[in-house]
């Protein structure tokens, strides 16, 4: 302490240098705070940089699927209104050339705790009679048609005694809306 008193310029400079070094080594470890907080904010930065140019796609795409979904919906037939979906069948009936014998729309199987999806497969059973030609025709432009078909059974017999003729009993489901 005498020396500190006869010294008071060098000893006031250790003091200082002292609390200089101790006041460093605290602050250090809020300088790594920082450049993590820094380094956090860059990151969010980056990120709703990387959204916002992701969104401006989004709204070409929206569309593109609206329209999607548009020619989808055209495409698919009411299950509540067989009127309206059994013309199909008979206007196939009058360009094909092949006799409907049968034709029926069965109803909507039934689901234990009701449907769960927006569309359904709407059942159809149909008999067409005729010659090959006729027979296959219609079954090409029905396979081929503006519905969404799958074909459960397709059977094809000879009718009678003629060759010529032939019976198709189809079995498929569409598309549709309940």
């Amino acid at each position: 302490m005498a020396w500190g008193r006869k010294h008071p310029i060098p000893t006031a400079c250790a003091a200082v240098g002292l609390g200089c070094l101790v006041a460093g080594f605290f602050r250090s470890g809020a300088l790594e705070e920082a450049r993590d907080a820094y380094a956090a904010v860059a990151r969010e930065e980056q990120s709703v940089a990387t959204e916002l140019r992701l969104a401006d796609q989004l709204s070409g795409k929206r569309d593109d699927q609206q329209d999607a979904l548009r020619r989808l919906e055209i495409r698919l037939i009411r299950a509540g209104r067989p009127d309206e979906n059994l013309w199909y069948f008979h206007r196939l009936e009058k360009e094909t050339g092949a006799k409907l014998l049968d034709l029926r729309q069965s109803p909507l199987p039934f689901v234990k705790g009701g449907r769960k999806t927006l569309y359904v497969e709407v059942p159809f059973t149909v008999v067409v009679q005729g010659g090959a030609k006729p027979v296959l025709d219609f079954l090409a432009r029905l396979e081929k048609g503006p519905q969404c078909i799958r074909f459960n059974t397709v059977t094809i017999t000879q009718a009678g005694d003629s060759p010529a003729q032939w019976n198709a009993a189809l079995s498929f489901d569409l598309l549709g809306l309940p």
